[in-house]
């Protein structure tokens, strides 16, 4: 199955067949059919005329912006998320990403996969330019650096989690669904599963194509996870839970940098 974009075509995928819940940390998965996932990355084939690289986002859904005080949790956790804009693969991609230090920024490896030029842009429109310095194929993580300080720009560094959401817990999933402007997409986590044997969880927020990489904050403003997939029938979102994140994070930081996985790294096998 292809992952399905917002426009344009792309092979990156996760393979055809559906995967089955499983037990995580000790609890147990509901048992449910077996459901299809996509990637969610926002992906446009370019699209060159004479004032160069068209703008690929024009028509793409209008999602509600975020009505909380200035000085909220919810507030302060949409100054961390950011928009990650890649340019390769002959494609312009769009994807989620959260701020987990000054200079620094999670998202999926499989929003950066093949990536030649990376921008980022903070919830006050303000835009850098950014590198990929490490990446964590396996748990579909990556880490994104820039020179500037940030939180100098009006960004927030988020806070991680030490603990894992529990089932029927509020989640709110923050991104840029159809790589336009900022959402936050509300939900309860529904349960825990394996996905290409990593440990995942399933929560009612319906993301999209463009939410891959965002963060999933907990009600109190602490990332729990980093969204990856949707369940193609229901919608549901597919995220990496915390106690998978943190370790990666790490380990990537303490790796010496790395290159983006290539633009093949996540097509279908």
């Amino acid at each position: 199955m292809s992952v399905r974009m917002a426009s344009g075509t792309d092979s990156r995928a996760l393979p055809p067949e559906g995967y089955r819940r499983t037990g995580h940390s000790g609890r147990k998965g509901r048992p449910g059919p077996t459901t299809k996932f996509v990637l969610l990355l926002v992906v446009t084939t370019l699209v060159i005329s004479a004032c160069g690289i068209l703008n690929p986002f024009t028509g793409a859904p209008d999602y509600g912006k975020l009505t909380v005080s200035a000085n909220s949790a919810q507030r302060k956790a949409e100054q961390a998320t950011v928009r990650i804009r890649t340019l390769g693969c002959n494609a312009l991609s769009t994807g989620s990403g959260v701020i987990v230090g000054p200079k620094e920024m999670l998202t999926n490896a499989h929003v950066i996969a093949g990536a030649e030029k990376v921008d980022i842009t903070l919830w006050n429109g303000t835009t850098v330019s950014a590198k990929v310095v490490g990446a964590n194929q396996s748990e579909d993580l990556a880490r994104v650096q820039v020179d500037a300080d940030l939180t100098e720009k009006g960004a927030t560094v988020a806070t991680l989690s030490g603990l894992d959401p529990v089932d029927g817990s509020e989640l709110l999933a923050f991104g840029f669904p159809g790589g336009k402007g900022f959402a936050v997409l509300r939900g309860q986590l529904l349960g825990y599963f394996k996905l290409e044997d990593q440990p995942s969880f399933r929560m009612s927020n319906q993301v999209v194509q463009g939410n891959s990489g965002g963060p999933v904050f907990s009600a109190n403003g602490l990332v729990v996870g980093i969204v990856r997939a949707k369940a193609v029938e229901s919608g549901d979102g597919i995220a990496i839970p915390i106690s998978i994140v943190k370790p990666a994070l790490q380990q990537m930081r303490t790796s010496p940098p790395g290159r983006p996985p290539s633009c093949g790294a996540f097509a279908q096998k």
